[in-house]
């Protein structure tokens, strides 16, 4: 559903049809240029309602957009315009090292209250099996997991910094005054210097859940 800059073209076959939606333009404007030539289409859509036609798609891909008003109508609609046959893929955040889940933590106060990480335990983003249910009664079949792990490793607070103002966690710094932003990094690059492991860096990681489903 959603193009990460065009990291997926490689999984297209030759003659295939890619349709790519976001809701930013600047993000489709850089898309559109990462993929000139390839045939794909870029357009600013919203994933919550995709305007495309149903059982029309082979593959639908979203990567951590989930966090929608109505994620489980969401699923409903993506699941919805996929072939016979065809496939689903969702990613969705699951377990933190307990360091990077106390940074998020710092930034918490501040992010919307969708935010996929603090939707609470019932959610849909609360574990494997929630997620593997969330796609089932949205009519996917054969549902299943795929987990991997992603490490980080800061050198520093900047690092840190430079990291959550380029995803979503930006929200949380645009919502900050000046002396609750300075708060937030003090706290930050205390965590981040007991946190270092004594070759200069500090390692957290996030595990990212792949929630597979067909049709």
């Amino acid at each position: 559903m959603r193009s990460r800059r065009g990291r997926r073209r490689a999984c297209v076959l030759p003659g295939g049809r890619v349709v790519a939606l976001d809701v930013s333009p600047e993000m489709v404007r850089l898309t559109r240029a990462s993929l000139a030539g390839t045939g794909a289409e870029v357009a600013v859509g919203d994933a919550s309602a995709p305007d495309l036609p149903a059982a029309s798609f082979d593959v639908v891909a979203s990567s951590l957009v989930l966090f929608l008003p109505d994620p489980r109508a969401a699923l409903a609609r993506w699941v919805a315009l996929l072939c016979p046959g065809g496939r689903i893929g969702v990613t969705t955040f699951g377990a933190q090292s307990a360091l990077w889940r106390e940074l998020d933590g710092l930034l918490r106060p501040w992010m919307p209250p969708l935010d996929p990480r603090s939707a609470g335990p019932d959610g849909p983003f609360a574990s494997d099996g929630a997620m593997e249910s969330a796609l089932a009664t949205a009519g996917a079949m054969g549902v299943t997991t795929e987990t991997w792990r992603m490490s980080l490793t800061f050198e520093g607070v900047a690092d840190w910094l430079r990291f959550t103002r380029s995803v979503g966690q930006r929200a949380a710094w645009d919502a900050m005054t000046h002396d609750e932003a300075e708060r937030v990094t003090d706290a930050a690059a205390r965590m981040i210097t007991e946190g270092a492991d004594g070759s200069g860096g500090t390692i957290v990681w996030q595990d990212v859940r792949c929630t597979l489903g067909g049709r």
